[in-house]
């Protein structure tokens, strides 16, 4: 872990080298999501079209979780999409290090942006369902200063497949977002 905290503090570290260094065995019920689906949904409307466009041909929503990282007002936040069976509705987490700010205002954009996603991949019943869909928040660490989101962002990701749930189960929550400090990592 000491050289992961490196590599972020030199810039060299973003979701493909994160996936670079775990097994397959690992990274075999996760996926991610291109960081600029987000910002370019919530551009403009052509934008957005060029956006789903490019995601009606990608692989989505085929593994059990789905990091969805996202980035508003310079602001960077983490969802992650449970999947229990692939018709089923998801359960949605918010990943939020900066709760100051007051993460709920993120709920509706997310929805909006997953509901158009669903839509887009024919997922007809659970786009309809996306608005009424609560996302949670749950506490997580906190950065402290306006600079370490992106950071944090990764820390979740990492810590999140660390932790591995083996499949997901309301029971389990909140306890597989339990996050250790990033002191722990430092060391």
């Amino acid at each position: 872990p000491s050289i992961i905290i490196d590599r972020i503090s030199n810039n060299k570290w973003n979701c493909s080298y994160l996936w670079s260094i775990l097994s397959a065995e690992h990274l075999k019920n996760y996926d991610y999501w291109d960081c600029l689906w987000f910002p370019y949904y919530k551009s403009n409307t052509s934008q957005r079209k060029k956006m789903l466009t490019w995601v009606k041909d990608k692989e989505v929503f085929l593994k059990k979780y789905s990091f969805v990282p996202i980035c508003i007002m310079g602001h960077w936040s983490l969802v992650i999409l449970c999947h229990k069976e692939e018709d089923d509705l998801p359960f949605i987490m918010l990943l939020d290090s900066f709760h100051s700010i007051d993460p709920t205002k993120l709920v509706r954009p997310i929805q909006r942006f997953l509901k158009d996603i669903y839509a887009t991949k024919n997922k007809t019943a659970i786009a309809n369902a996306m608005s009424s869909i609560d996302i949670s928040i749950p506490s997580v660490t906190q950065q402290t200063n306006g600079t370490e989101c992106g950071f944090f962002v990764l820390y979740y990701i990492y810590h999140f497949i660390q932790n591995d749930p083996p499949s997901f189960s309301l029971d389990d929550y909140p306890s597989f977002v339990s996050y250790a400090p990033l002191s722990n990592y430092t060391s």
